[in-house]
């Protein structure tokens, strides 16, 4: 299937995504039907290849894991461009205080399976959150300094 060309700064919803709006909140909040369940699923396999920097760098993307990084991440203003939510492994009021995060409405929620959030998960003990975001910032040429900075460079670290 052909991939229709894509216009910048506009949001495409991808099919078999869920938006997160109070109804689907209330629908969704009993954690019952899953939108991906297979991990043969090419927006699985997708997501895993993101766990490379160099599929992250051409995406333009960054992922988030974690309850806590998420919810850092969203009082900071960024907006999600997909949030992966395991039911199974996640707290109920984790889901409460996400949903009344500002800017949600935007993002896409997917709704996986422990399996699914097993081959995503870059962590050990993962908590049932990921999240895709754009990416933050440019090359140095788009960096403003004042007149004396003071400026630390670390590489290979």
């Amino acid at each position: 299937m052909p991939h229709s060309p894509r216009r910048p700064g506009v949001r495409h919803r991808r099919p078999g995504g869920v938006r997160f709006t109070a109804r689907v909140l209330a629908v969704c909040s009993d954690a019952g039907g899953l939108d991906i369940t297979s991990t043969a699923n090419p927006r699985v396999k997708a997501l895993a290849r993101l766990r490379r920097r160099r599929h992250r760098d051409e995406a333009r993307v960054t992922l988030v894991e974690g309850f806590e990084e998420l919810r850092l991440a969203l009082s900071s203003g960024v907006v999600p461009i997909t949030v992966f939510h395991c039911p199974t492994l996640a707290d109920d009021a984790e889901w409460d205080e996400v949903g009344r995060s500002p800017g949600l409405e935007a993002a896409e929620l997917l709704r996986v399976s422990a399996e699914v959030f097993a081959r995503i998960a870059f962590r050990e003990s993962p908590d049932g959150w990921l999240a895709v975001l754009p990416s933050v910032g440019g090359g140095l040429d788009e960096l403003r300094l004042d007149a004396d900075p003071l400026v630390l460079v670390c590489a290979g670290v």
